[in-house]
């Protein structure tokens, strides 16, 4: 019977984990020092460039760096997996698999993307490290908010 309990009680808990893909600068153009997190919606993409749009629905990320155009590629999310297209850059969009395989990815093809992989955008300069965190919401003892803590 515990041991019931203890199933249940776990499969409750595993529900409420929560996988946050984050964007980890590792190039020396970035231009940014803090992470960038991934939507999970399906109809928030983020745009990356140097002058993305700046009426979006989505995330926009802003990398000052000649290597980089106006509006450089887009990720999203479709059935549970993210995806990175080339919006026909002038210089390209790379990205390195965990056994340090580069290719280039291919204008307006979608691509999957991974944890741990490297994406760079028109150079190495340019460069983010993919990581998924693991996060639980936890109710706060003051005023029964939601706050995440990382595990």
């Amino acid at each position: 019977m515990l041991s019931v309990i203890l199933t249940i009680l776990s499969k409750e808990f595993l529900d409420l984990i929560t996988l946050m893909w984050i964007l980890l600068p590792c190039g020396d153009e970035t231009g940014l020092s803090k992470t960038i997190r991934l939507n999970q919606d399906e109809m928030k993409p983020c745009i990356i460039g140097s002058a993305p749009p700046e009426e979006f629905s989505g995330c926009s990320v802003t990398i000052p760096s000649p290597q980089v155009s106006e509006i450089h590629a887009r990720i999203n999310y479709k059935d549970g997996v993210f995806f990175l297209t080339d919006l026909r850059s002038e210089h390209g969009t790379w990205i390195t698999d965990i056994e340090g395989k580069r290719y280039r990815v291919p204008p307006n093809y979608p691509a999957r993307i991974h944890p741990t992989n490297v994406i760079e955008f028109g150079s190495t300069k340019a460069s983010f490290r993919i990581k998924v965190t693991r996060s639980v919401p936890r109710i706060s003892e003051k005023k029964g908010e939601q706050i995440l803590v990382k595990v």
